[in-house]
Order: C-alpha cells, then sequence, then structure tokens
C-alpha cells in the first residue's frame, strides 16, 4: 500500500495546490518542488485531483487524489481537508458520486490538523468524476446513505487523458500482455514499468 505517499501527497497539495493550476510566480517556494515530486513520483496528472470547495455554511477546503497507482491494479482515492471539529454527535464522511449514485469511501480522521481519508478498492471506481465531504449523525454511524454536503469537487480529464491507449502491462514478467487502457490510468502502469505500446518479443532477430 501506498497510504503514506498519498497521504504525504495530499498534504502538500492542500498547501500548494495552484501549483497544479496553470499559473506563474516571481517568487520560486522550495515546497512547490515537493508538490511536483509528489505528483510525478506517484503518477498523478491534473485530471486525477480534485479542488473541495465549500458548500454549506461551514468553512473549509480540500483536495482529493484518486488512480490504479497500487500494485495489482487497486483503486485508491485519498481526501485532505481543512475543516472545524465537527459537533461531538457529527462525523465527516467522504463519498464519490456518479449520476446520483454515491459510495461510501469511509469517515475522515483528523491527523496532524487536517482530515485525511485514504481509500483502496478493487473495483475501479474511476467513473466517478465527483467527490463529496458530508457532516453525518454519529448515532447513524456509517449507513451508506448521505446526509449533509460540506464540500465538493469533480475530476475533469484533461485533453487526450479520456483516450484509450494500448500499452504493455509488467514487461518481462508471466504477468506480460498487451492491454488497452483509459489514459487516466497511464501514470499507475508507466510508474511500475509498463510502456505504451504492444508487448513485442525483444528475442526475436
Amino acid at each position: 500500500m501506498k497510504k503514506l505517499a498519498l497521504f504525504l501527497g495530499v498534504l502538500a497539495m492542500l498547501v500548494f495546490a495552484g501549483a497544479l493550476c496553470e499559473q506563474t510566480s516571481d517568487v520560486e517556494n522550495v515546497n512547490d518542488v515537493n508538490v511536483n515530486e509528489e505528483i510525478v513520483t506517484a503518477g498523478y496528472t491534473e485530471s486525477n485531483v480534485a479542488t473541495l470547495v465549500a458548500v454549506a455554511d461551514v468553512p473549509g477546503d480540500g483536495t482529493a487524489i484518486r488512480g490504479d497507482l497500487i500494485e495489482g491494479g487497486n483503486y485508491s482515492l485519498s481526501i485532505g481537508a481543512n475543516l472545524p471539529n465537527p459537533h461531538k454527535d457529527f462525523f465527516y464522511e467522504g463519498w464519490l458520486v456518479l449520476n446520483g449514485t454515491e459510495v461510501s469511501v469511509g469517515m475522515l480522521e483528523k491527523i496532524q490538523g487536517t482530515w485525511v481519508l485514504d481509500f483502496e478498492s478493487g473495483t475501479d471506481y474511476m467513473d466517478y468524476s465527483q467527490v463529496v465531504v458530508t457532516q453525518e449523525t454519529t448515532a447513524n454511524g456509517l449507513d451508506g446513505v448521505a446526509e449533509t454536503p460540506i464540500l465538493e469537487g469533480e475530476f475533469i480529464a484533461g485533453q487526450g487523458e479520456d483516450e484509450e491507449m494500448v500499452i504493455c502491462h509488467k514487461p518481462g514478467t508471466p504477468a506480460e500482455n498487451t492491454m488497452t487502457i483509459n489514459g487516466n490510468n497511464w501514470p499507475g502502469h508507466e510508474a511500475h514499468g509498463d510502456y505504451l505500446g504492444p508487448c513485442t518479443d525483444e528475442d526475436e532477430d
């Protein structure tokens, strides 16, 4: 699992989310480099980062990052949010949403002043482009019913990233095979050694 890397990436992006936007600055901040390193190391693209904005009276903001970035192809999602502590009878919960269908990704936990959540699944949720953080009633627990939206954001595919790509998956291993993937998933495959194009027999003359 890469929960630690995902967590560090979320924290960095919460503070320096502007590094992903088409903005320039006359003063270079050393932490901007750290953000870029996190993105490159984990294989994030701009379409795998969503900015979360407040949609209720509760002040706050956040960042979500996703991808099948884990060896084995599991879907992963991390959320980091700047939010006040909820009242004692409430907690924060994360959700993925597609055409009104909501999937709970669990309860946010406060770590070093930031509300965070790490979620992994063998199910592919890359089509779930909307991320929501809600305030839930403690007495109801994780009942699968979304209550009050607090933060919302959306993953938006960049140009060409939704296109299908042919790659060689796990070259040089028994699992090597040619496969077609969505362009959004390419960074994770590239990170563990896959290459563009069909697999070729390098032993051929």
